[in-house]
């Protein structure tokens, strides 16, 4: 079973924080919202509205990391998704790089950072913030966050972080296990393309959500 410490990732130092005519006209106002939002492919769950395809024409992140080596799926309600609100994160986050090595054993952990992309900047000096406690999981082979009430949301992030690179911002999953240092030079990463309160992910991962 997986399940969440609240321990910080020792790495992170420089990483922060009869109808009448009026009820007809509103039973048919609802239906076709619900149609609108079903074509768009929108879930709404728990009063956020989840999306579960890519936007049309999001296109790819303006910049490359060479150190992401396995994507993200992002899981709500045991289903996958693409985009969501900023104010919620999902209740999952599956990462593409499996454990290997000294980071496949019992008490290894997944963590949730976010990172603010800069034209010309190289990705390993982008600023960024821890957002999850470390969720110790159970399956080496997809490490995954559980992100506990309290984690910090994208919102909060992009307070201290505005998304400077044409509206993205990059989500990575780190892994670690006890007595071993912290991996990150390479890591499951997602871009994500930020618009008012909503994000969207573009190539996000197709793993199994844990139900």
């Amino acid at each position: 079973m997986t399940t969440t410490t609240d321990q910080p990732d020792p790495t992170a130092a420089t990483h922060r924080s009869g109808r009448s005519a009026g009820s007809t006209r509103s039973y048919g106002a609802r239906r076709r919202a619900w149609v609108v939002g079903a074509a768009a492919g929108v879930v709404v769950i728990g009063g956020i509205a989840w999306g579960v395809h890519r936007h049309e024409r999001l296109g790819a992140a303006p910049y490359q990391d060479p150190a992401a080596v396995g994507r993200l799926t992002f899981c709500q309600g045991g289903k996958p998704v693409t985009g969501g609100s900023t104010t919620q994160l999902p209740d999952a986050v599956v990462g593409g790089q499996a454990a290997s090595g000294a980071l496949a054993v019992a008490g290894g952990t997944a963590t949730l950072f976010a990172y603010q992309p800069r034209s010309g900047i190289d990705p390993v000096s982008w600023s960024g913030l821890q957002l999850t406690g470390a969720t110790v999981y159970a399956e080496p082979a997809s490490p995954t966050v559980l992100p506990e009430q309290n984690a910090t949301t994208l919102a909060q992030f992009l307070t201290g972080f505005p998304a400077l690179d044409d509206g993205w911002i990059q989500l990575r999953v780190v892994l670690g296990a006890p007595g071993v240092r912290t991996q990150t030079t390479t890591y499951a990463a997602a871009d994500l393309h930020v618009h008012g309160t909503t994000w969207q992910a573009a190539d996000p991962g197709t793993a199994t959500c844990p139900s």
